[in-house]
């Protein structure tokens, strides 16, 4: 399947929003119904879009998110990748040219950064690993938010397929499909729960780049990164910020050719608010299950605690 720019729009108004019914969808980009539902069916079954996720929050389970990079020096890259998907705390491992590693760690708290940061070091042969930590909004939950044994149980049913409808985790959880989509409801306005959406970048077809930005002295991040939603959009897929290097941001872009992509550089840079436009050539990416997803199976089992009183969760 070559991949064309409705396919692209699709993906986009996914990413933030993996729940959307294909009405909402189908109204965004003003395509029938059906359209929009073959065309997600379409890249589901080919593999395009590997899976819906859900995850707990920051607000519902504190966590902090570290993206290690570096060349890796240990030889195939294969069995690089699989020993440091082996961690708990590895989350997604990006592979660029030249041996370069992008590894996503999703950590309790700072306190196990070293240590994550000593590990993909050392299994990956990285000399000299660049750390930043991601720059992500922390949702409050609403006063008297909490989580029950149900609404776990209806994570861990929606942990690989968040678009699965209420009507069939009821099915398997013995409940209400009311209950469920009152309970997901909530789960959602009390900001408990985000989703995401896992898609294959190497079946994209055209070309996949991470591009790496810095902003001019001067220039703030949050005023750049409107600026590339509002003129750049159409390539752009995932965006991303760093606490720890404040006048950088990452972008995940799609092009259907070099020269798209040569030309979506010269843009940037025609910009005048970016020192460095670096193109990060991505022809792998891999996704694992972390210590977040165990979580909440623990609490999902039918003997576990979280089903008795509810847990109150702060503010």
């Amino acid at each position: 399947m070559t991949m064309d720019e409705i396919d692209i729009r699709i993906i986009q108004e996914l990413i933030p929003q993996p729940r959307a019914t294909y009405r909402e969808l189908a109204d965004r980009l003003d395509l029938s119904v059906n359209a929009v539902h073959k065309r997600v069916q379409s890249l589901v079954e080919l593999g395009i879009i590997k899976e819906f996720t859900v995850h707990l929050s920051q607000a519902a389970l504190p966590h902090v998110f570290v993206r290690v990079c570096g060349t890796s020096e240990a030889g195939r890259i294969d069995d690089t990748v699989e020993r440091l998907g082996k961690n708990p705390g590895t989350a997604m491992i990006a592979v660029s040219s030249s041996n370069g590693l992008h590894v996503l760690g999703v950590l309790e708290d700072l306190s196990g950064l070293h240590r994550f940061v000593s590990f993909v070091a050392r299994e990956a042969k990285i000399a000299s690993p660049s750390v930043r930590l991601l720059d992500l909004p922390e949702p409050r939950a609403l006063p008297g938010a909490s989580l029950t044994g149900l609404d776990y149980r209806i994570i861990a049913s929606l942990l690989h397929d968040s678009r699965k409808s209420a009507v069939d985790v009821a099915a398997g959880l013995g409940v209400s499909a009311r209950t469920v989509k009152r309970r997901i409801e909530r789960m959602e306005k009390s900001r408990l729960i985000y989703y995401r959406v896992v898609f294959d970048h190497a079946s994209l077809g055209g070309i996949f780049t991470l591009l790496d930005l810095y902003v001019r002295s001067g220039v703030k991040v949050e005023d750049a990164a409107a600026l590339i939603r509002k003129k750049h959009s159409a390539s752009l897929l995932e965006m991303r910020t760093f606490s720890t290097i404040p006048n950088n941001l990452t972008i995940d872009v799609w092009t259907r050719t070099a020269k798209e992509l040569n030309l979506l550089q010269e843009s940037l840079q025609d910009e005048g608010i970016f020192e460095k436009v670096l193109p990060i050539f991505v022809y792998g990416v891999y996704h694992f299950g972390t210590w977040r997803d165990d979580y909440v199976l623990a609490r999902a089992a039918p003997q576990s605690p979280a089903g008795a009183p509810e847990k109150k969760i702060s503010g």
